[in-house]
């Protein structure tokens, strides 16, 4: 039968942000006491406030480790890696850092220049031909640095359907038929939307250029000149034996482990898995400007200031406690504020599961990991702000309650949202095809093919490129349904609205 449907249009509903995590320029945490004594009050405080924070805020574990004048003076585990055999986290465990591995990325470019084989100017296109974007323009002045900035005009995580939940199948080809479909939001450089995709691509000029894939860069280039052993650039290279934590979701008042988060293609933009006893070594060298602590030139300084250098600016905004403009960019890889009377240069990484943040604050020589394996981003800005609180002695403008408060609210917040728009949707509003004319197969570069296909009177989403994301559609109103995936640890439930030309009306 002939199709009467033009297209169908996706329209999230509620999704957990697993690209980035960010903490507010006026996050903050209160402090426990005055910490002005020793070395080892503030470890004590360290410990007090981490073990406070997974009890308060329902933490499985995390990793920890801080760095304060070049000597690192914690690396510790709390709490369960596996929750179920009661198996406990410690310094050594490896966990999922998500988007963390962007800078990694950026370090990776940054060896390749020192080399003389490229330049942050570099146009994209001189390496990789293949790349193209709607806009011809666009795609001919694209460079290497715009792969990491944010900066495209594409909207807010363009693509990521094509590597999460876990698109095994997903090929580069995929992903270059995609960034040449999507429209732009934005014009080139003019705003920060956060993508994950372009960190994909940039993955393949430095195998282009190093004649390495992206983990294999990482692994026998990167991690050597780090000094860091024991870890893995993308998460099918982890032993099954490792010690490891198990990613955990916390819903229906229960932990529900869940898959580690394994597409190859999304590697340069969140594969790596490490301890933080391993990246102590990373933030050391940050600290030093691109040197190890032995004094061994990882990168050069020039290609440290240009990482850190800001690029796109994310917001900028007033601030009514200090009457200061606070400024929150990115740079190569890594986002910049100013957090209690500092400059911190930060970035957080999310996937199923697992949260991280890796931060730094160059003039007080201070480094911090935090690692945990849930999702509760509350709980984690508690926890980083409260280390930044101990170490610099400075208090912020946020309480700890403020974020059990965010935290109440965001767990039940959801489902609160979603009984109230479908109380309010229109009930008299119609479907205007039977279901099984809404019952076919939809090609889209983006999303792949989507097959509608009914079971009794039920329609199934089943996308051909992703098992994670099967789905039943249920009518919302007018030719509009949700569809409620089957994985409901995503918390991602989206309207589906199908688009008819005018034979179907």
């Amino acid at each position: 039968m002939k199709s009467f449907i033009k297209k169908i249009k996706f329209i999230n509903i509620k999704q957990l942000n697993i690209a980035v995590v960010l903490c507010s320029l006026t996050c903050g945490f209160t402090p426990l006491s005055t910490y002005a004594g020793s070395q080892s009050q503030e470890v004590k405080a360290i410990d007090d406030l981490v073990n406070k924070t997974l009890k308060d805020f329902n933490i499985p574990g995390a990793a920890v480790a801080v760095i304060k004048n070049n000597n690192v003076i914690l690396s510790k585990g709390y709490g369960y890696k596996d929750l179920e055999h009661k198996k406990l986290v410690d310094k050594n465990t490896l966990f999922q850092i998500g988007s963390n591995s962007k800078s990694f990325s950026a370090a990776a470019f940054s060896i390749l220049i020192d080399e003389g084989k490229l330049h942050w100017n570099d146009k994209v296109i001189s390496h990789l031909p293949e790349f193209k974007l709607k806009d011809p323009y666009v795609t001919k002045e694209f460079t290497i640095a715009d792969l990491l900035t944010h900066r495209s005009g594409l909207p807010l995580g363009a693509g990521d359907l094509l590597f999460f939940p876990n698109a095994e199948k997903t090929t580069i080809t995929d992903v270059y038929n995609a960034m040449a479909s999507i429209e732009s939001t934005s014009s080139f450089r003019s705003k920060f939307d956060y993508d994950n995709q372009l960190y994909v691509i940039a993955g393949e000029i430095i195998k282009k250029v190093s004649g390495l894939t992206w983990p294999e860069f990482i692994e026998q280039t990167l991690f050597p000149k780090l000094g860091v052993t024991g870890c893995y650039a993308k998460h099918m290279n982890v032993p099954k034996d490792a010690n490891q934590a198990i990613p955990y979701v916390y819903i229906d008042k229960h932990f529900k482990p869940v898959p580690f988060m394994d597409a190859p293609i999304g590697a340069p933009a969140g594969g790596i898995n490490c301890s933080v006893e391993q990246l102590t070594k990373w933030l050391t060298v940050q600290l030093n400007q691109g040197e190890t602590a032995q004094g061994a030139t990882v990168f050069s300084k020039a290609r440290h200031s240009d990482m850190l250098s800001a690029q796109t600016i994310v917001n900028s905004r007033l601030n009514p406690n200090t009457g200061r403009i606070d400024v929150l960019s990115y740079a190569l890889g890594w986002f910049i504020s100013e957090q209690l009377n500092n400059q911190v240069i930060f970035h957080g990484g999310g996937l199923g599961g697992m949260l991280s943040q890796v931060m730094f604050v160059p003039e007080k020589k201070i480094g911090i990991l935090i690692f945990t394996n849930q999702q509760n981003g509350a709980g984690l800005d508690a926890l980083e702000t409260g280390l930044l609180e101990i170490l610099l002695k400075e208090k912020s403008d946020t309480t700890y309650e403020d974020y059990l408060k965010r935290s109440n609210k965001s767990n039940g917040g959801a489902d609160k949202e979603m009984a109230d728009r479908w109380a309010a949707r229109d009930t008299e509003s119609k479907l205007s095809l039977s279901l099984k004319d809404y019952a076919q197969t939809y090609v889209d570069p983006w999303y792949g093919d989507v097959s509608i296909v009914l079971k009794g009177d039920v329609l199934r989403f089943i996308p051909q490129r992703s098992k994670g994301l099967y789905g039943t559609l249920k009518h919302f109103e007018g030719n509009t349904f949700v569809v409620e995936f089957d994985d409901r640890t995503l918390f991602a439930d989206a309207y589906l609205s199908f688009i008819l030309n005018e034979k179907g009306v």
